[in-house]
């Protein structure tokens, strides 16, 4: 475009565009491509956050498990009231 000016006797520095508009095929495929965009960033962080809550399920349940094994060989039992404090005693 610089060229085409010069050709003429104009200097372009600086090119400002305005109310621009693209063809509807081209802009419908843009749409297209942010929408897609979209959905895989979303996919992405839904998929995260399902690999966060199923490792903080295995470790909740890795804990109880431990818990409960450790207090069966001990002999150990919990009992709680129904105020809710919790006592142990031994069986």
């Amino acid at each position: 475009m610089k060229q085409r000016f010069a050709e003429r006797g104009f200097k372009v520095e600086k090119l400002l565009l305005r109310n621009y508009k693209y063809a509807e095929n081209y802009e419908g495929s843009l749409r297209e491509k942010k929408v897609a965009v979209q959905l895989t960033k979303k996919n992405q962080m839904e998929s995260l956050v399902n690999e966060e809550k199923a490792k903080l399920k295995q470790i909740e349940s890795s804990g109880n498990a431990s818990i409960s094994g450790s207090s069966r060989s001990a002999g150990i039992r919990r009992s709680i009231s129904p105020a809710g404090s919790t006592s142990f005693f031994r069986s």
